[in-house]
């Protein structure tokens, strides 16, 4: 049975006016809007995160500047292109229903990257910036071949044939060609998604392809759920919110 996540989002309090939650496409969906919002917004992967506490620093910060906040918990898609399809549905939806900007910043995290890089890889258009906290780009690394089927979600499910068409890192093509920055922080202790065959991998294709990604590496951390290194720093928000 497939969990749905309430989101009760304490951190709002001093800067959101309403927090909206709904279904979407069989999905939980919440939507965090500021006192006075400007028309920017940021796209949060995954949404469940939001409701950790995890990311309070950098979502305090944007609503501060009237950026409206959103998810949508689909769960883990790894690149699936029925995935793509649901999170591009979701865009459009919440474009028409708050009156949102055309571009939107990606605030991505683990996993998450998988579907937002799938999402964005042809719609480089619509992307401002994505901020990115050790995030997956190589499948091969985690969650390997093997591992793919248990973490899914079964409706994303694909072959191990169409893997390497699902990769992130041979995805960025298009947003290199829009000069869409990446701002990545990741642990150079980190086992679960390894620097070397993730973030460092994908800066080297980005940067070949005529992109931007600038990569902060973290001393020390690993894959840490809550940790001021990867979620409170001062310049990470500050490239959120185009400062």
């Amino acid at each position: 049975m497939r969990i749905l996540f309430i989101f009760c989002l304490m951190l709002t309090t001093a800067f959101s006016q309403s927090e909206t939650q709904f279904m979407f496409k069989g999905y939980q969906a919440f939507v965090l809007r500021p006192a006075v919002p400007n028309g920017k917004w940021v796209w949060v992967m995954p949404a469940w995160i939001a409701n950790t506490g995890a990311w309070d620093y950098y979502l305090s910060e944007a609503l501060a500047k009237g950026f409206t906040v959103a998810g949508l918990e689909i769960g883990v898609t790894l690149g699936s292109p029925v995935a793509a399809k649901i999170n591009s549905q979701f865009y459009y939806e919440m474009r028409r229903r708050f009156h949102l900007n055309r571009k939107v910043s990606l605030l991505l995290q683990s996993n998450g990257n998988t579907s937002g890089i799938a999402w964005a890889e042809n719609r480089a258009k619509f992307v401002d910036r994505i901020l990115a906290i050790y995030p997956v780009f190589n499948l091969r690394s985690w969650p390997g071949v093997e591992g793919i089927a248990g973490v899914i979600n079964p409706k994303f499910l694909f072959t191990e044939r169409e893997v390497t068409a699902y990769q992130p890192f041979t995805r960025l093509a298009g947003l290199a060609g829009k000069h869409v920055p990446f701002y990545v922080l990741h642990g150079d202790a980190d086992t679960t998604v390894p620097l070397v065959k993730n973030s460092m991998l994908a800066k080297g294709v980005y940067k070949a392809q005529g992109g931007d990604m600038e990569l902060h590496v973290i001393k020390g951390k690993g894959h840490e759920p809550n940790d001021p290194a990867f979620h409170a720093d001062a310049h990470a928000a500050a490239f959120l919110v185009g400062e």
